[in-house]
């Protein structure tokens, strides 16, 4: 038995080839789904990071909770050690302070941060800091406008380093870690100085406010973070990048939460507020 089909073929008998119309309207569908396709995709790693992100700072945040715990309800404080076993490093900021705690030192790295880390390399022992990027800085003493004069002051309430938890008025809307992965451009390159057991970007201190995702200029408000700092005016200090305008914090109580820039430089850092915002 025989199968009459013509399919493909041209009143001639001969299969029929497609025209070069044909194969650039597929070319063109292809090219459009594609253009729609990608960034959706590149949006979900860049969530998927965000949330990556989030997470090894609720476990940090878990992991400041339990060390507050064995020391007298107070949260980390730099300090000054012997150097470890053979290390020649002698600072142990937050993060070594924590390691016990948590016992995954990748955790202290956001995703999403891929910049290159400068300086010397740090040993305290046991593994060479610069290898390790650090992504988070736990909130220190910083500058900001107290009043509307906009002169920049070295606020005693901010920061918590050190602190005991019974001085958080609002531990809930108090941030006391936050990423903190800014760069300094150096030969076209931006780089960091914050690493794994390396004191330097282990706490926002002073004018470190510029380093926070989504840092802008004056905001206009009363304890916003200053940017009559020369750091946040200098076109080579990046800020962190953050995540679609967000960064990621976490507060006293333990949580975590994406928050804008202009909601924590309005007063999130400070430990005595009159009222939660």
């Amino acid at each position: 038995m025989t199968i009459n089909s013509s399919t493909h073929r041209s009143p001639s008998g001969r299969s029929r080839a497609f025209t070069l119309i044909e194969l650039l309207t597929v070319v063109a569908i292809i090219a459009v789904l594609a253009a729609i396709l990608f960034p959706v995709l590149a949006q979900g790693r860049r969530k998927a990071r965000q949330v990556g992100c989030l997470s090894n700072m609720k476990q940090i945040g878990t992991a400041l909770l339990l060390y507050s715990h064995d020391y007298e309800e107070r949260l980390p404080a730099e300090c000054w050690t012997p150097p470890v076993n053979g290390g020649d490093f002698a600072t142990m900021p937050y993060d070594q302070q924590l390691l016990p705690y948590l016992k995954n030192a990748p955790i202290f790295q956001c995703p999403e941060d891929t910049i290159a880390r400068r300086g010397d390399q740090v040993w305290d022992g046991r593994y060479k800091a610069r290898q390790k990027p650090r992504s988070y800085a736990l909130a220190n003493r910083l500058i900001t406008r107290l009043d509307s004069s906009g002169a920049p002051l070295l606020d005693d309430t901010t920061g918590a380093v050190g602190q005991p938890l019974s001085a958080f008025e609002f531990p809930a809307s108090t941030a006391v870690l936050a990423e903190a992965w800014g760069g300094v451009i150096e030969e076209g390159e931006v780089t960091s100085d914050s690493r794994m057991s390396f004191g330097g970007g282990a706490t926002l201190l002073g004018c470190d406010g510029w380093k926070l995702p989504g840092r802008q200029g004056t905001l206009g408000v009363s304890e916003a973070l200053v940017s009559a700092c020369a750091e946040f005016l200098d076109p080579g200090r990046v800020p962190a990048a953050g995540h679609n305008g967000f960064g990621n914090y976490v507060f006293a109580d333990g949580h975590a939460k994406a928050r804008t820039y202009a909601d924590v430089a309005r007063g999130e850092f400070q430990i005595f507020r009159r009222a939660p915002r």
